[in-house]
């Protein structure tokens, strides 16, 4: 894969006590379901990224899948199903608000890590791509004009 990126630093202070999402901030498909962290959510450091990607061939696609963890529901890709994997550029929007809360081992202290609540990109290949590999429900419903660069502050 190839492309640009920006990422926006959020922050909000941490609480020992969980702050819950308001509704929406989870895709509606993931919404009450396990997946939804929402009412496990604790401030601290998040990001927000901005990714324009040039080029995404399914073997780069494959090895960043690889790469990274994965949720258990997300199926094995074999060399056949590559060229079907390509999607070509692409924008995406990835918000991560900062830490949720897992229950402790044996009712011992929680573990806090960060976690995506939205995904929007500009292409529904990304969408079905980002379902099939990563296991990640993702919207399209992001369009930056590809005709106006998005420019770095000097």
């Amino acid at each position: 894969m190839t492309g640009e990126g920006w990422i926006l630093p959020l922050f909000t202070p941490f609480s020992k006590t969980p702050i819950p999402l308001p509704s929406g901030a989870y895709a509606p498909l993931e919404q009450g379901s396990e997946a939804d962290l929402g009412a496990r959510y604790h401030g601290g450091f998040g990001v927000v990224l901005v990714v324009r990607y040039e080029s995404s061939d399914g073997a780069s696609t494959v090895l960043l899948s690889s790469t990274t963890s994965q949720r258990a529901a997300t199926p094995a890709v074999d060399a056949d199903t590559l060229p079907s994997l390509a999607v070509g550029p692409y924008d995406e929007l990835m918000i991560i608000p900062g830490l949720f809360s897992r229950p402790g081992k044996d009712g011992g202290e929680p573990s806090y890590a960060l976690a995506i609540t939205r995904i929007y990109v500009s292409t529904v290949a990304s969408v079905a791509n980002g379902r099939r590999l990563w296991g990640i429900p993702k919207c399209v419903q992001l369009s930056l004009s590809r005709s106006l660069p998005l420019e770095s502050a000097s």
